[in-house]
């Protein structure tokens, strides 16, 4: 991502709005601080690399993004890391009705979250990432030291963890070969149900 140039905001926010080309880019605050980039609900973005994001990532409800059609059947990343404060930074969040696209068969968006918080000792209350109802589309989902929130009626291609936590009517598709396309694990990957219960 850094290779592809730095976009410096200001006031530690860099909202994005309408439609615009992105990636490969590193998105940071002034002298390398933290920035929460903003994908409002009009955004329409059209991915030509990974994203690296120097803070968190907030994705609104009926924001669009696509992997660019110069890239068939390649995945793109959004990644959250704020390599300064993985504890209370680094964490992605995608609102309802948020929309992924890729391009062509195999071709997907991928959110990564480097927050820790699931992962240390004694374990913190963070998200890492949360998806919200009604998210669609081509999207894999990666915390390998965090939590993953799925909440609603969010249906996604592939879930990756420390921990995942899903809520309501949470929908995960798991589909048939895509550990070779990013994932060194899959369909026939291990898993532990640690603990359950019903809720009113």
């Amino acid at each position: 991502a850094a290779a592809g140039g730095t976009i410096t905001c200001i006031g530690n926010t860099y909202p994005i709005n309408g439609a615009m080309n992105l990636g490969p880019v590193k998105i940071t605050g002034a002298g390398g601080t933290f920035c929460n980039v903003d994908f409002n609900a009009n955004a329409d973005i059209t991915l030509g690399g990974a994203v690296w994001v120097n803070g968190n990532i907030d994705i609104k409800s009926n924001a669009i993004l696509t992997v660019s059609a110069a890239y068939p059947g390649q995945s793109m990343m959004l990644i959250a890391d704020n390599i300064t404060d993985r504890l209370n930074s680094s964490t992605i969040e995608v609102a309802n009705r948020a929309v992924f696209n890729g391009a062509g068969a195999g071709s997907y968006i991928m959110l990564l979250g480097q927050n820790d918080g699931a992962s240390r000792n004694p374990p913190q209350n963070t998200e890492a990432i949360e998806v919200e109802d009604r998210v669609i589309g081509s999207l894999l989902v990666y915390a390998g030291l965090g939590d993953i929130l799925i909440k609603g009626q969010a249906v996604l291609k592939q879930v990756s963890g420390y921990k995942i936590t899903l809520q309501d009517t949470a929908n995960v598709t798991y589909e048939t070969g895509l550990t070779n396309v990013v994932f060194t694990s899959g369909p026939g990957g291990s898993w532990v149900i640690s603990d359950w219960k019903e809720e009113q």
